[in-house]
């Protein structure tokens, strides 16, 4: 039973990571920028540029996989919250926030 469940397990290693990069490169052919997004409309380029070197999007697609299977080991979304960035901090009241 414990050489089943073992077998069972390391077979189950290529298929979550088979899973994990078919999502990885879903994201990428999406025909929007995750920066220029984060950024919001208002950004200037210098802060786009700068997201995107923070969130890794100007790395290589390898390394930017490694990054997101690092990220995700680590319990780091693959994209931080808005807090990370303060212009996109609302002024709104916590109460008045549907999202808080």
């Amino acid at each position: 039973m414990l050489r089943h469940s073992l077998h069972r397990l390391l077979l189950a290693i290529p298929v979550l990571f088979g899973v994990l990069l078919i999502g990885f490169l879903l994201m990428q052919v999406v025909p929007t920028d995750a920066a220029t997004v984060r950024a919001g409309p208002s950004a200037t380029p210098d802060v786009v540029e700068a997201i995107r070197r923070d969130l890794g999007l100007d790395r290589p697609l390898h390394v930017q996989f490694g990054l997101y299977l690092w990220r995700l080991a680590q319990g780091i979304s693959a994209f931080p919250s808005s807090t990370t960035y303060p212009w996109r901090r609302s002024s709104a009241p916590p109460s008045a926030r549907p999202w808080s």
